[in-house]
């Protein structure tokens, strides 16, 4: 038991061991929220990882509570069905300590054999964190759902078509792999991930979809971009305090969207021209430094059906565009200076004046459209060769 260093230094534990078979879905929750019961801390981890050898069952489970010396747990109490499994506050044995100085830790170990397929997994809890460790091989066909409150969340790749994750107060970390959705939603804590694609199913062909937000907190994103799968991929980032980082793959649709805080992007389009798409960036006040790579499939074919927007309203713009894109190019600033660069830009107009500076230009023939806006901040632009 990892035993909080604010508690007292001595504690005890009492456990019980759960065997729940190979179900066809399986949820997991921790509510202790009964008012009445005013135990002072609770916190702990449920941890998913390999099962040892010699398990007979798909999953099972190992439920460890620990109090301090002087508070005994007369009784552990759950509910336990075939599909579900509810940790509930523990019978206390009678003490004159005041519960409002007791902590509770509670650890959950659930143990999953190799090649488990769940259609769907739920994770609910109030207080615990959640650990997925490495060498765990299971599958979800349908959706998994982790929902915490105040815990973190830390998790190394496992296999599901949809993975929705909403935290509260807590961080997301780890490694994810991304089917059909991979959707990430955080309060205060961080966001710092990094994103392994995986095919589409033959029989379930739907876009590679990313989505990230955080009301408080930093986004890092990292998709792994060594052995791309042919999909689409759209992908939306928000902010509304915090800054973003991410390398990102580009399909038909790429928004990223800060309140208060910068944008660093570098976007690589999965292929030149598989079709029309969007890239939108937006940040209030902030810097953005964004560079769009060239394509991941059919390197050096133009890129002439994008078309970006990006805008902000206090902060420096830095864009760079590979040689691949084509097409038309209009922007501005209201306050600070405006660079266009490229061996093959031609510049069209240049405008300045009280109402700011603008620039109109093209490269190529191609259909792209770049336009960008920012009242108050520098713009420098690359574009191809220079």
């Amino acid at each position: 038991v990892d035993w909080p260093p604010y508690c007292t230094s001595k504690f005890h534990t009492t456990s019980e061991e759960f065997d729940f078979g190979t179900p066809r879905s399986f949820s997991i929750q921790e509510l202790l929220s009964d008012p009445k019961y005013k135990l002072g801390t609770i916190s702990g981890t449920l941890h998913v990882m390999k099962a040892p050898k010699g398990q007979k069952s798909g999953l099972a489970g190992n439920l460890i509570m620990a109090t301090p010396d002087f508070v005994e747990i007369d009784e552990l109490r759950y509910i336990k069905t075939d599909t579900e499994f509810t940790i509930k506050e523990p019978v206390l044995k009678e003490t004159d300590a005041y519960r409002s100085s007791v902590c509770l830790r509670i650890e959950f170990y659930l143990y999953v054999s190799s090649g488990v397929r769940l259609k769907k997994l739920g994770i609910h809890a109030h207080h615990l964190s959640v650990n997925i460790y490495d060498g765990v091989n299971f599958g979800v066909t349908d959706k998994t759902t982790i929902q915490l409150n105040a815990g973190s969340l830390d998790a190394r790749p496992f296999e599901s078509r949809e993975i929705t994750i909403d935290i509260g107060s807590g961080a997301v970390s780890g490694t994810y792999a991304l089917k059909d959705l991979l959707s990430i939603k955080t309060k205060s804590g961080a966001i710092t991930v990094d994103v392994e694609p995986k095919e589409a199913d033959n029989d379930h062909l739907a876009p590679a979809v990313f989505r990230a937000e955080s009301l408080s907190g930093l986004v890092k994103v990292k998709f792994d971009t060594f052995d791309i799968p042919a999909r689409d991929y759209k992908t939306t980032i928000n902010s509304k305090t915090g800054l973003v980082s991410a390398v990102l793959i580009h399909g038909s649709s790429t928004d990223i969207e800060v309140g208060t805080g910068s944008i660093t992007a570098d976007i690589i389009p999965f292929e030149a021209d598989a079709g029309p798409s969007t890239l939108y960036t937006n940040t209030r006040s902030g810097m953005t430094r964004l560079t769009l790579q060239a394509p991941y499939k059919n390197s050096g074919t133009t890129i002439s059906r994008l078309t970006s927007s990006h805008k902000g309203l206090s902060g420096a713009m830095v864009l760079g565009y590979p040689q691949e894109w084509e097409g038309a190019i209009h922007g501005g600033t209201r306050s600070g200076s405006l660079s266009l660069h490229g061996e093959d830009v031609e510049i069209i107009h240049l405008g300045g004046g009280y109402t700011g500076k603008t620039v109109k230009a093209k490269k190529g023939s191609g259909n792209s459209k770049l336009e960008f806006d920012t009242m108050s901040g520098s713009v420098d632009i690359t574009v191809g060769r220079t």
